[in-house]
Formats: C-alpha cells, sequence, structure tokens
C-alpha cells in the first residue's frame, strides 16, 4: 500500500543514523521503506546505503545458517542492483550530454 505523503530523504537519513547507531532491524525497515518510495527507490544511493546494512547484518551473524545465507546473497544482490543504477543514469546523463546514444 502507497503512503500518502512522499518519504524523500527523511527516511533514507533515518536508515543512516540507525546503522551507524546499530539498529540494524530498524535501519533495514527505514530504508525498504525508501526503496519503495518514487523519489527515493530510483535513486541508486538508497541501494547502496540498503547493501550496506544488508552486509553488516550477514557479518554479525556467526551461525552459517541457511538464513545467514540468504541475508548474503541478498547484500550482493542489493549491491548489483545500486551499480547497475548507477550505470544507468551514467549511461542517460551522457546521452544526454553528447546527443548520441551510448552502446
Amino acid at each position: 500500500m502507497r503512503q500518502p505523503w512522499p518519504l524523500d530523504k527523511k527516511v533514507v537519513r533515518s536508515a543512516e543514523k540507525n546503522f551507524k547507531s546499530g539498529d540494524l532491524q530498524t535501519a533495514l525497515s527505514d530504508i525498504e521503506a525508501a526503496t519503495a518510495d518514487p523519489e527515493t527507490g530510483v535513486d541508486p544511493e538508497t541501494y547502496l546505503i540498503k547493501a550496506q546494512i544488508e552486509t553488516k547484518m550477514f557479518g554479525s551473524d556467526s551461525s552459517n545458517t541457511k538464513q545467514t545465507y540468504e541475508v548474503g546473497q541478498a547484500a550482493l544482490a542489493t549491491f548489483m542492483k545500486a551499480f547497475e543504477m548507477g550505470v544507468a543514469i551514467k549511461k542517460m546523463v551522457s546521452e544526454k550530454i553528447s546527443g548520441k546514444k551510448m552502446y
């Protein structure tokens, strides 16, 4: 269900703050809300922060269970999404500046 108001960067900043203070579950909840927002959900930085949170969660769990493995896999997938979004944005900007289609 869509929020009736834009989350904007406040939720992303809250996620960063909670990440830095070690409240990883709250940070993950915040950043997942931000990925669903039309403004922050298209920003690669949002996904980079999410990947950092997931990586920290993966690294702090030494149980070596299937669930731990899945958290690590999610972190890798999120890093890749952030990277791909960044490349796509760079490509669009380059095309706009040069007026030529890139690859």
